[in-house]
């Protein structure tokens, strides 16, 4: 409860009581929650990547990337809202990169919506924290695959990936965001110690 109640947005806590008893009460299960991938971009190169299945391309010429405008996401957005959706994760790709991203955040409606950012944390700034902030952003989650920094780097194909997604934490803390670290598990490294640091790491 402690990550999905925002008390400086009471629209959203009402809708939040509105639907508990709505889904207790009457049995009526609705949409919650939706990713919006917004953009393929990214400045990193990770190996498991999946924003990459989504760009469009035709073969035997150039990629051609389209994302929508924010006309188009509106649209979306609002069959979402419809359907019941009171919770938004934006993510990519990295959704740092995507210029319209504030402008974006208000097509959703954040006084009465909670609205997360999945970010790879690299480019994250005390300017960019203040700005997502202010526009409505209760929620930052970071990608950290690792505690080991040459294992995370490595993985993530940038030196200093690591030391740099650290410092988001601790500057989206300073701006009272709340904060999830989003690891990515797999067979080779779910037994990892590395893994099982992160808990005392973060």
């Amino acid at each position: 409860m402690e990550y999905s109640v925002n008390i400086r947005k009471p629209a959203l806590v009402a809708k939040l009581l509105g639907r508990s008893l709505s889904s207790k009460i009457l049995r009526r299960p609705r949409l919650r929650y939706v990713d919006l991938c917004i953009t393929t971009a990214c400045n990193l190169n990770c190996r498991h990547c999946f924003a990459k299945a989504f760009k469009n391309t035709r073969e035997g010429a150039r990629e051609v990337q389209k994302e929508l405008s924010l006309a188009e996401w509106g649209k979306v957005v609002r069959l979402c809202k419809e359907s019941g959706a009171f919770s938004f994760g934006i993510t990519g790709g990295e959704p740092l990169l995507y210029r319209e991203l504030p402008d974006l955040i208000k097509t959703v409606s954040p006084e009465d919506t909670y609205i997360s950012v999945n970010s790879n944390g690299t480019l994250f700034t005390d300017s960019i924290a203040q700005e997502l902030s202010s526009a409505g952003v209760d929620a930052m989650l970071f990608s950290i695959d690792t505690a080991d920094a040459r294992a995370h780097d490595a993985f993530r194909g940038q030196d200093q990936a690591f030391r740099r997604t650290l410092e988001a934490l601790d500057i989206a803390r300073r701006h009272k965001m709340k904060v999830c670290v989003v690891c990515t598990l797999s067979h080779a490294s779910i037994r990892d110690s590395g893994v099982a640091k992160l808990i005392d790491l973060t």
